[in-house]
């Protein structure tokens, strides 16, 4: 790495200022643009969530079942 780099670094961001610029990209967009941006980021692992989900789901409900009985005595 050259020792300018972090410099440069500093002055890219500063120039192109990215931030306020995807800031201001994203403010723009409607919510059914955004939706139709962000869904295929998780089309792959939508089942993996509704799957994970479920199982915790069913976890916590097992345990306030126990929980229930327990108390009930």
């Amino acid at each position: 790495m050259p020792p300018d780099a972090p410099e440069a670094k500093d002055y890219t961001a500063k120039t192109l200022d990215i931030e306020n610029l995807i800031v201001d990209k994203m403010n723009k967009l409607s919510p059914a643009q955004y939706e139709a941006m962000l869904r295929p980021v998780f089309k792959d692992d939508e089942m993996l969530v509704v799957t994970v989900g479920a199982v915790l789901g069913f976890l916590v409900g097992e345990l306030q079942v126990v929980l229930v009985e327990q108390f009930a005595r």
